[in-house]
């Protein structure tokens, strides 16, 4: 795989590095990585206030599941402002996987997460729309 570093990334704690990770063995993309890739920068303030707001519902939702809704966990705090949960998660790469694999253009990101710091989230954007996300599998 090609890897890259995209250097000075906004964030709310700062501005940070992202990790490009470009999937093909001989370390070249095509043309419809590319596409993905232009598409998903086209949009890409507009995916990340999508994927933030997905991300903090998917938060809520494991939060509950685990029952932290009802005592307390230093791992888990209630959070009930958007911007207070964005100092949570901070983006840490970006995949774009094989052009074969997936029928639509294919982006994941994956997070750095205070609530998993072992494992981190992933989010799957097909097509410019965030599709699913879950623990993190890819590894960067």
């Amino acid at each position: 795989p090609a890897e890259y570093t995209i250097k000075g990334v906004k964030h709310p704690t700062g501005d940070i590095n992202i990790k490009l990770v470009v999937t093909e063995d001989d370390g070249k993309t095509d043309s419809k990585q590319e596409e993905s890739f232009e598409k998903f920068l086209e949009k890409s303030h507009a995916i990340f206030e999508d994927t933030v707001a997905e991300l903090f519902e998917y938060y809520k939702e494991i939060r509950a599941e685990r029952g932290f809704d009802k005592k307390k966990n230093k791992f888990f705090p209630e959070v009930s402002d958007i911007n207070e949960f964005k100092t949570m998660i901070e983006l840490s790469g970006v995949f774009v996987p094989e052009s074969d694999a997936f029928d639509e253009r294919a982006v994941f990101l994956t997070f750095e997460c205070s609530w998993d710091t072992e494992n981190g989230v992933e989010v799957h954007i097909f097509d410019e729309q965030v599709a699913e996300m879950g623990e993190q599998q890819i590894e960067i």
